[in-house]
């Protein structure tokens, strides 16, 4: 008998392990218990009133966990999210949100494609797992675009009651300005979100600029050239932790700044006098 002197290790991520099984319990067929509920793994969903013409697609709903924007969610929130997600039909041409209405629904796209418009102007296209509405939910603005379907496809709708309770916790995860100091001298990147015009009058020291309407179309950039956290802010917290929802959807490892007022008494960027600014971190620690 030979022995090799070699060996396969396979090592698994515990909290991966059991997000995959949860998918695989809540794809599985539902069985009905006495209380008229439908038991999906130890919980149990209410009855939705969804359109019924629509299969269950198992594929679909794996793809769904391999994706960032789901992939990170505690085992406990997939297992609830996937009986509040309602299948909607669609067809070419329908507007799903109007720019300047308010937020009501959060969509993932099951099926089909549709064109982003700002003020009329196409500025991006979603197809299958893209994600649209959440800005409007988190920030309690108006709609800022509208999207129209360039396809007939199928959308999972999810309320924004439902939204605020199973997605925000674990996708916005704040860090006191103290900790933002911290993660700043070990590399970290503060993101501001403000307009131009706004970054230009007042700012953090070393920050960088990327405004919120155009945030979707830096992902690429920001995923293929940073490795490092990003610590996002605005002057209220309501675009910024907007942002910090998209980024983290898009598979980013991203922190929202809480209270952002002291943080631009702390962390204020330095005006010069050849007009460019400057941020000290050393002394930050002791004004906090």
């Amino acid at each position: 008998m030979v022995h090799s002197k070699q060996a396969l290790i396979v090592k698994f991520n515990s909290s991966e392990i059991d997000t995959t099984v949860t998918w695989n319990e809540m794809v599985s067929k539902p069985a009905t218990n006495d209380s008229g509920l439908d038991s999906i793994g130890d919980f149990g969903v209410e009855v939705l009133d969804v359109d019924t013409s629509i299969p269950l697609d198992t594929g679909w709903l794996m793809s769904m966990l391999n994706s960032d924007a789901f992939h990170q969610l505690p085992p406990e929130n997939l297992h609830l999210l996937a009986g509040k997600m309602t299948p909607v039909n669609v067809a070419k041409g329908d507007s799903i949100i109007t720019q300047g209405e308010h937020g009501d629904y959060y969509y993932v796209i099951r099926e089909g494609g549709c064109h982003v418009l700002h003020n009329g102007i196409k500025i991006n296209e979603l197809g299958p797992l893209d994600c649209f509405g959440e800005e409007a939910l988190i920030s309690g603005n108006p709609r800022n675009a509208t999207i129209v379907m360039i396809s007939n496809g199928v959308l999972m709708r999810l309320s924004k009651q439902d939204f605020a309770e199973l997605l925000i916790p674990p996708m916005i995860l704040k860090v006191s300005v103290a900790e933002a100091v911290e993660k700043a001298r070990d590399g970290a990147i503060l993101l501001d979100v403000r307009t131009r015009d706004e970054y230009k009058i007042d700012r953090l020291g070393r920050s960088i600029n990327i405004p919120l309407s155009i945030l979707r179309m830096k992902f690429n950039k920001l995923k293929s050239r940073n490795k490092k956290p990003l610590i996002v802010y605005c002057d209220t917290g309501a675009r910024s932790s907007a942002a910090c929802f998209l980024l983290k959807q898009a598979g980013l490892d991203v922190f929202l700044l809480d209270n952002p007022q002291k943080a631009f008494h702390v962390m204020k960027a330095k005006k010069q006098s050849d007009s460019t600014t400057t941020m000290s971190l050393a002394p930050m620690i002791d004004e906090l």
